[in-house]
């Protein structure tokens, strides 16, 4: 830190007042700022922060320097002069009358001229320091002139000239200093926790325009959140902030570099079959995604990944809002992954293109959709940069949680309000109204709400189900995999968007298949909801809807004893073990990026291997380990069942009827079938006629509309 060094070492080298020599004893010298005979910036100045140093930083600088002048065996005292001011810290608007009046009437031993004026970029502080060096020749010309040599050299300054015989650590001196400093610029007075607290004016001015007008907002402030009488403490954070800027440093860096990588190899990472990945080597050496980048010539593996994952955990990622200020025209959106945007990423000093940031983003979600992330070999299984690291870490990152939902939320063809919905649980917003509001803009159909702060965040879940059913003409948005019960104050078909994960990421659950389009539970029937009249201004807490049911969930069983009891062949109603593995995985191949329905024929061998009731074939990679042949047989199948059952669990009705349903379904709850759905529902019974909403299920044998047919339904009351 150039500047906060040198800006330090300004208000530390002052006036040295005549004292007895020779200089033997510790704690015996003072450095006396009776007045300012070297003029330094205050830690708030605008040259301060125009020259992008934070002034927090500078403070806490300015205090460890003092301290370390403390420690050696000097006092810093803050004596006031009886007719001037102990320290004046100025910038060069002000005039150098002010340095010349106080000047008078003292017999100066040392004046000093910091590092920060010295080294300005700027023509104010090299005017500045000229008239300075004027001044001392003509108002004290018999004082010695100190310089540091460096920004970090006061004390080196001090000792040349005035040295201590002895060592003086364990008699230091005495800091009665930086409390008379503050109270030079600490002037203006706010409330912490009912307290008076002191801060700089322009802090005062800041928090004034950054607090919201209706609510609390959390705000990390230096000079308020580290105790600035703790100089353990403080050379502690400011030690953590070096640390987190180099580190940032080094993110961007990568950034910069892997994301003009990136656009110049365009061709040959997201070209066709017939472009150049025809040139990669068929040998076997081309196993990851990794493996083909560092051949075409990019050292993927030695790059600084830690940093980068590290920059993607801030908590700055975790909030909601910040997902549309990247969306905002955002070519990682569109179609064309080539595309370029403008403007840049700034993160502490360092920045970026952002189509540089864009590219590395891109590359990162291709990387991960393509599963070619693990080497394999012999009894080798392990992950290959740059997800190695990530393992190492927290786990997956907000920040690469954040461009899977761009990605998967926006783009030529937008999704709707209710399904990005579903895919940002995770993220987090101080108003809990903003987790809907935030999201308005990236929708497809956001329009359909207004942001109204008016209204409470129950009245807003109610309005937005309502209004989702008018504008679609279905029960999509009763969908998902509820994990708790309603909070209160909201009715059971409310999605809770107060709800997170406890693991930062996209929880799949049923969410690819509802957006493919290949199930239709209910057929083409349109949503019938009586309650639901578009001329009503008011939202009621229950849902009226029309459909039919399916059967009751019955007790359940370990997988492995209900298979065994399975018949071979189908009977009416009954399951059979086809059924069984094909409902295990909804019936479909998720292992690519369109999943595969119905599911291949080759699946019903590979559920016979992972339940154990085969071997893997003999004729299948003879020549490899067992345990990589078992692995590599049902790769795809395991693959698939894992996607289907994420935080599900098995059902079967009493019927006879399997299928895999809400993770808090029990016995006792009802399958339906609701006409405008494209899943079945699980309903709670609950009193004389009215159910409450458990979760959404798939149920072999019913997704395509097959119970619908020349049936009228019935009328669920779900509150």
């Amino acid at each position: 830190m150039f500047l906060a060094k040198s800006i330090m070492f300004l208000g530390v080298i002052g006036s040295i007042a005549k004292a007895s020599s020779p200089w033997t004893q510790c704690g015996k010298v003072d450095i006396i700022f009776t007045l300012i005979t070297d003029s330094g910036l205050p830690p708030y100045h605008p040259l301060v922060t125009s020259q992008g140093f934070d002034p927090a930083v500078v403070d806490a600088a300015l205090r460890e320097d003092a301290a370390n002048i403390v420690k050696a065996g000097y006092n810093l005292r803050g004596e006031l002069h009886p007719s001037v001011s102990a320290i004046v810290l100025m910038g060069p608007e002000q005039n150098m009358s002010v340095l010349a009046e106080q000047a008078q009437g003292v017999s100066w031993t040392g004046t000093g001229v910091g590092f920060g004026v010295r080294g300005g970029h700027t023509p104010e502080l090299t005017v500045r320091l000229e008239d300075i060096i004027e001044l001392y020749r003509e108002r004290v010309p018999g004082a010695q002139l100190l310089f540091d040599y460096s920004p970090s050299t006061g004390l080196w300054a001090i000792e040349r000239h005035f040295p201590l015989a002895s060592n003086c650590t364990g008699s230091p001196g005495k800091d009665l200093w930086y409390s008379q400093l503050q109270s030079l610029f600490l002037k203006a007075v706010i409330l912490v926790d009912d307290t008076e607290f002191k801060v700089a004016p322009n802090l005062e001015s800041g928090l004034r325009r950054l607090r919201y007008a209706d609510r609390p907002r959390f705000l990390w402030v230096d000079a308020i959140c580290i105790n600035q009488d703790d100089s353990v403490e403080q050379g502690s954070q400011v030690q953590k902030m070096n640390e987190a800027a180099d580190e940032s440093d080094a993110a961007m860096e990568l950034i910069r570099t892997l994301g003009d990588w990136v656009r110049e190899h365009a061709d040959a990472i997201w070209g066709d079959d017939d472009d150049d990945n025809d040139e990669l080597p068929d040998d076997g050496s081309i196993q990851t995604v990794t493996d083909a980048i560092e051949w075409l010539g990019f050292p993927l593996r030695s790059q600084n990944w830690p940093a980068l994952w590290r920059l993607f955990e801030r908590p700055y990622l975790t909030r909601v809002w910040i997902i549309q200020e990247l969306a905002a025209n955002c070519p990682l959106l569109s179609d064309d992954p080539t595309a370029l945007s403008s403007g840049l990423i700034l993160w502490g000093t360092s920045q970026a293109e952002r189509h540089q940031y864009n590219h590395v983003c891109i590359l990162l979600v291709f990387m991960m959709a393509s599963g070619k992330t693990v080497h394999t070999g012999g009894n080798t299984h392990e992950m290959d940069e740059p997800f190695r690291s990530l393992l190492r870490g927290t786990g997956h990152p907000p920040g690469l949680t954040m461009v899977q939902v761009l990605t998967g939320c926006t783009g030529s063809a937008r999704r709707d309000l209710e399904f990005i919905l579903r895919a940002t649980p995770m993220f987090k917003a101080t108003d809990p109204r903003d987790k809907l509001y935030s999201l308005l803009g990236l929708a497809a159909d956001g329009d359909m709400l207004r942001a109204d702060y008016t209204i409470s965040y129950e009245q807003l879940v109610r309005s937005f189900v309502w209004a989702s059913i008018r504008k679609s003409n279905s029960l999509r948005v009763l969908l998902g995999n509820r994990y708790r019960e309603a909070p209160s104050g909201l009715p059971s078909w409310a999605p809770d968007l107060l709800y997170k994960d406890p693991e930062f990421g996209i929880n799949r659950g049923l969410t690819p298949v509802m957006d493919n389009g290949f199930f239709q539970a209910a057929g083409f029937t349109r949503v019938v909801v009586p309650s639901l009249d578009a001329r009503t201004t008011t939202t009621p807490d229950y849902l009226s809807c029309r459909g039919i049911l399916v059967g009751e969930k019955e007790v359940f069983e370990a997988l492995r004893d209900f298979y065994h009891r399975l018949p071979a062949q189908s009977a009416p109603n009954k399951s059979s073990k086809d059924t069984f593995w094909r409902t295990l995985c909804l019936d479909g191949d998720w292992c690519e990026l369109n999943p595969v329905f119905p599911a291949p024929a080759d699946f019903a061998q590979q559920h016979r291997v992972v339940f154990g009731y085969e071997s893997v074939p003999a004729e299948f990679m003879p020549q490899e380990t067992e345990n990589r042949r078992h692995r590599e047989f049902v790769h795809r199948f395991g693959a698939s069942m894992s996607a289907a059952l994420s935080n599900r669990t098995f059902i079967e009705t009493k019927d006879g009827r399997v299928g895999i349903g809400p993770y808090l379904a029990q016995e006792g709850d009802v399958v339906v079938i609701l006409f405008g759905a494209p899943f079945c529902l699980v309903l709670r019974p609950e009193g004389v006629g009215q159910y409450r909403l458990v979760g959404d299920a798939y149920v072999h044998g019913v997704m395509h509309g097959e119970l619908i047919e020349s049936r009228s339904g019935q009328m669920f009351d779900i509150v």
